[in-house]
C-alpha cells in the first residue's frame, strides 16, 4: 500500500518525477508520457490491491468505446450512453450498495413475513470506485450531449480515468478540463513547482499533524459512547468536523500539488468551508467538484418548477442521493436529508436575515449557528448505525457543573487516547489552522508573501511545515472497531492486508 503519507510513495514518486522531466515529458512524446502516467497510476492503484485493476480497466474501456460509437451513430447514441451508465453504475451498485439494499429489503419484509434472510456478496468496495465512476460517467454524458468530442486514443483516456493524484479521493475532474492537458506538453515551471511543494506540505500538515491525531480521540469516543458526557460529546463532534475536513482537504491539497509537479492543474475542491457564512455557502465550499457534478448532471434535470414545493423536493432528492453516495447506510441518507432540511428551512429563517444586516457580528453569528447544526449532523455521518448516533446525541443532555468539569478535566478527557500534551498541541494546531484560513479568507497580504514572494518568506514557511510534520506528525496505529468493520468481509477480495487498505476506504466515506 502506498498512500500519500508513506515514505514508499514519496520514494517511488521521486524516481518517477526525475524520469518524467528528464526523458518522458518532451515535445513529440505525449503518447509515451501518457503511457508512463498510466503505468504509474495502475501501479499505484495495484499497491492497494491489484485485483481491483480489472474493474477500473473494464469501466474505462466500456466508456471509451461507447463514446466513440456515440460519435459515429447518432440514432443509437442513447443506447451507447445506457451501456456506459449501466456498466459504471452497475459496478458501483454491486460493490457498494448491493448488501445495503438486501439488508433494507430484509428489514421491510420482516414486518410482514417475519424474519427473512437473503444471500449477500460480502464484497469489499474497491478504493476510489465512487470517484472514478462519476468522472467517467460525466465524460459519457458530455459526449452524448455534444459538449465534448470522444477521445480516440485509448492510452490517453485510460490515463485520464486513472490519473493517480486524484484517483483515490478526487477531485472529480471534467473531461473538458483535464483531457486537453494530456494532449499537450508543458515545460518545467519552477514557480509552479515551488507552489506545489508548499501546497503538498500544507496538505500533509492537515492530514498527519491534525487529522490523524484527532482520529484517535474521535475513534475512541465512538467506540465507547458510555464514556461520554455532554462536554466530551461536544468536543467529539467538533473534533470530528475538523478531522474530516483536514483529512479530506489535506488529501486533495496533496493531489493538486502532485499534479502541479507534473504540469497538470486540478480543480479546487475546498474553499475554507469552516468559515462558511451560511448553509448554502458551506455547500459551495465543501467538496466542490462532487456538488458541481450533482448540480450539472442531476439537479438541472429534475422537475423545473418555481413552486416552493418542487424546489424543496429537488433539494432533498439531491441531498439524499449525496448522502447515499458517501456511504451505503441509512445513517448517510439521514445525514444527507437532515442537511437538505437545514438548507431549505434554517437558511431562510436564520442565516439570510442575519447576513442581510451586513455586519461582522451578524456574519459571525450566522457562521456559528450554521456550524453548530452541520457539525452535529455529522454524528449521523460518523456513527456505526442509527442506534449509536442517537445514543451519542442523547449524551448532550448529560451536562455537569462547569467548575466540576474544569476541575476534573484530566479525568474526563484521559479515556480518549490523547494525553495532556497531545491535547494541548491539538488545540494549538487547530487554532493555527483557523488563523491561517482566516488570513486567507480576508486576503491578508501576509498570505501572498509567504506563497509567492521569493527568498526567505516562502522557504521559511516550507521549512516550518516540514519540521512540524516531522516532529509532531501523529504516527499512531490505533483504530476503532468501527473502522475495522468496513474491511472484515470475506468474498471477492480475500485480503489479509486490511490495515493497509483502511485509509483508502475511509476516503470513500468522505
Amino acid at each position: 500500500m502506498m498512500g500519500f503519507n508513506t515514505l514508499a510513495f514519496w520514494a517511488a514518486f521521486g524516481l518517477f518525477f526525475v524520469l518524467y522531466w528528464t526523458a518522458l515529458n518532451k515535445p513529440g512524446r505525449s503518447r509515451i508520457r501518457n503511457l508512463s502516467i498510466l503505468v504509474a497510476s495502475y501501479a499505484f492503484y495495484a499497491s492497494w490491491d491489484w485485483r481491483a485493476l480489472s474493474i477500473i480497466f473494464i469501466s474505462s474501456m466500456v466508456s471509451f468505446w461507447s463514446a466513440i460509437m456515440m460519435g459515429r451513430s447518432a440514432p443509437n447514441k442513447k443506447w451507447w450512453l445506457c451501456l456506459s451508465a449501466a456498466t459504471n453504475l452497475g459496478f458501483l451498485a454491486a460493490f457498494k450498495y448491493f448488501d445495503f439494499f438486501i439488508e433494507s429489503a430484509e428489514l421491510m419484509l420482516s414486518v410482514f413475513l417475519g424474519e427473512t434472510s437473503f444471500a449477500r456478496t460480502g464484497w469489499i468496495l474497491p478504493v476510489g470506485l465512487s470517484f472514478y465512476t462519476f468522472q467517467t460517467l460525466g465524460y459519457s454524458i458530455d459526449v452524448y450531449r455534444g459538449r465534448f468530442q470522444p477521445v480516440k486514443d485509448p492510452i490517453l483516456f485510460l490515463s485520464f480515468v486513472a490519473f493517480f493524484p486524484q484517483l483515490i479521493a478526487g477531485p472529480i475532474e471534467r473531461a473538458k478540463a483535464l483531457i486537453p492537458q494530456f494532449q499537450e506538453i508543458k515545460p518545467f515551471d519552477r514557480a509552479a513547482t515551488k507552489d506545489a511543494i508548499l501546497l503538498i506540505l500544507w496538505g500533509l500538515f492537515k492530514k498527519i499533524v491534525i487529522a490523524d491525531r484527532l482520529a484517535v480521540f474521535v475513534d475512541t469516543a465512538y467506540a465507547n459512547p458510555a464514556l461520554l458526557t455532554a462536554e466530551t460529546t461536544c468536543l467529539t463532534i467538533f473534533f470530528f468536523a475538523i478531522q474530516l475536513y483536514c483529512d479530506f482537504s489535506g488529501y486533495c491539497d496533496i493531489a493538486i500539488g502532485l499534479a502541479r509537479l507534473m504540469g497538470f492543474r486540478l480543480s479546487r475542491n475546498f474553499k475554507r468551508p469552516l468559515l462558511a457564512a451560511s448553509f448554502s455557502d458551506l455547500w459551495k465550499r465543501w467538496h466542490i467538484t462532487i456538488h458541481a457534478w450533482f448540480r450539472d448532471y442531476l439537479f438541472c434535470h429534475l422537475k423545473r418548477d418555481k413552486a416552493r414545493f418542487w424546489v424543496f423536493t429537488n433539494i432533498l432528492i439531491i441531498f439524499g442521493i449525496s448522502g447515499l453516495w458517501h456511504g451505503a447506510s441509512w445513517n448517510f441518507i439521514g445525514w444527507g436529508l437532515v442537511n437538505g432540511l437545514f438548507l431549505v428551512t434554517l437558511q431562510g429563517i436564520v442565516c439570510e436575515p442575519l447576513l442581510r444586516q451586513k455586519s461582522k457580528i451578524t456574519r459571525l453569528a450566522s457562521t456559528v449557528i450554521g456550524s453548530i447544526f452541520i457539525y452535529t449532523s455529522l454524528v449521523l455521518f460518523r456513527g456505526q448505525d442509527l442506534g449509536q448516533s442517537i445514543e451519542i446525541l442523547g449524551k448532550l443532555t448529560e451536562w455537569s457543573l462547569p467548575w466540576d468539569f474544569i476541575g476534573n478535566a484530566k479525568r474526563h478527557l484521559s479515556p480518549f487516547g490523547l494525553n495532556g500534551w497531545e491535547l494541548l498541541f491539538t488545540g494549538l494546531f487547530v487554532i493555527a489552522l483557523f488563523a491561517i484560513e482566516i488570513l486567507q479568507e480576508v486576503n491578508h497580504p501576509i498570505t501572498f508573501s509567504f506563497r509567492y514572494h521569493k527568498g526567505l518568506q516562502r522557504w521559511s514557511a516550507a521549512i516550518l511545515l516540514f519540521l512540524t510534520i516531522t516532529f509532531f506528525g501523529f504516527y499512531d496505529d490505533r483504530t476503532s472497531a468501527h473502522r475495522m468493520e468496513l474491511f472484515e468481509t470475506e468474498a471477492f477480495f480475500e485480503m489479509d492486508e486490511m490495515d493497509e487498505l483502511e485509509e483508502a476506504f475511509i476516503y470513500e466515506r468522505f
